[in-house]
């Protein structure tokens, strides 16, 4: 794994509900975690994902951006992309 010379990561941010960005998330509210990201050229066999751990070291959550109709094995053009993972509250 890893980011090779055709890939690569702007910005990852954390973003409330109505778009404000924060570094502090309450459990009442939800946010969505974003991942900004750059390719340079076609790329495929690739995927962004984000793994969300505790203070135990235990994965409490795993997603990637080819969990719902992106096959991780298809041809991803050049360009600028925002994948968006929501964490609902509570």
């Amino acid at each position: 794994g890893g980011v090779g010379p055709d890939f690569r990561f702007c910005a990852i941010r954390t973003v409330e509900p109505g778009g404000v960005l924060t570094n502090q998330v309450p459990i009442t509210t939800g946010v969505n975690v974003e991942i900004e990201y750059e390719i340079t050229k076609p790329i495929s066999g690739s995927n962004v994902a984000i793994h969300l751990w505790n203070s135990d070291g235990v994965c409490v959550l795993s997603s990637t951006d080819v969990d719902q109709d992106l096959a991780i094995d298809k041809l991803r053009a050049a360009g600028h992309y925002i994948s968006r993972c929501h964490l609902p509250a509570e």
